[in-house]
């Protein structure tokens, strides 16, 4: 992998983590602008906070009991 790429990954894990920290501990979405149509292996970094997002609300209702 280069160091590029690394980098790219790296960015898209923060943006995965913000997601998800933002779904648990704020229970909303941020009001901060996320960065749009940066491509790393196809998926835009806009999409990794959603995922991280997504995946936040999910463990949430999962501890809470509201996945039924």
């Amino acid at each position: 992998m280069s160091e590029e790429d690394g980098r790219k990954e790296q960015k898209f894990i923060d943006k995965f983590k913000d997601g998800v920290e933002d779904a648990l501990l704020l229970g909303k979405r941020a009001d901060r602008p996320i960065a749009e149509h940066v491509e790393f292996l196809n998926i835009n970094l806009t999409s990794a906070y959603k995922q991280g997002y997504d995946f936040g609300r999910t463990m949430y209702c999962k501890m809470e009991g509201l996945d039924d």
